[in-house]
C-alpha cells in the first residue's frame, strides 16, 4: 500500500466520522484491532451498535466503493463484531449491524453513501 493510499484511507475515515455524527451516530471507538483484522469505526445509535467498514475510492474504474467489500470480507467483519461483543462484554440485548460507508472522491466534493445494515 502506498503512502497516498494510506493518506486517502485516513482522510476517508475522518470524513466518515463527521458524516456519521451528522446522521446522529455516536462514535464509540475507531481502528479497533482484533485477531481477525481491524474494525474501522464502532458507532452507536439509539441502543444499537454499528461496525462500520470505510471504503474510500478515487474513481470507479475498479468498481464503486460500495462494491468493494467482497463476501469473505463481510464475513470477516462479522467475526470481528462477534469478537468485540465477547471481549468488551457487550450485553446480548444490544443489536448490532454490519455497515459499509463508501466515499467517492473523484469529483470536487466527496460523495458519501452509507449502507447501515449489509447482509451476508
Amino acid at each position: 500500500m502506498t503512502k497516498d493510499n494510506v493518506k486517502l484511507g485516513q482522510t476517508g475515515e475522518e470524513w466518515a466520522v463527521k458524516y456519521l455524527k451528522k446522521q446522529g451516530y455516536g462514535i464509540v471507538e475507531r481502528n479497533v484491532r482484533t485477531r481477525f483484522g481491524e474494525i474501522d469505526i464502532v458507532a452507536s445509535r439509539k441502543r444499537d451498535l454499528y461496525f462500520v467498514e470505510v471504503k474510500t475510492r478515487r474513481g470507479s474504474s475498479f468498481g464503486s466503493s460500495l462494491e468493494s467489500l467482497p463476501v469473505y470480507r463481510q464475513k470477516r467483519l462479522a467475526r470481528m463484531a462477534e469478537w468485540y461483543f465477547k471481549t468488551h462484554r457487550v450485553s446480548s440485548e444490544i443489536c448490532y449491524h454490519l455497515s459499509l460507508l463508501g466515499i467517492d472522491v473523484s469529483g470536487s466534493e466527496p460523495k458519501i453513501e452509507l449502507i447501515p445494515d449489509i447482509t451476508i
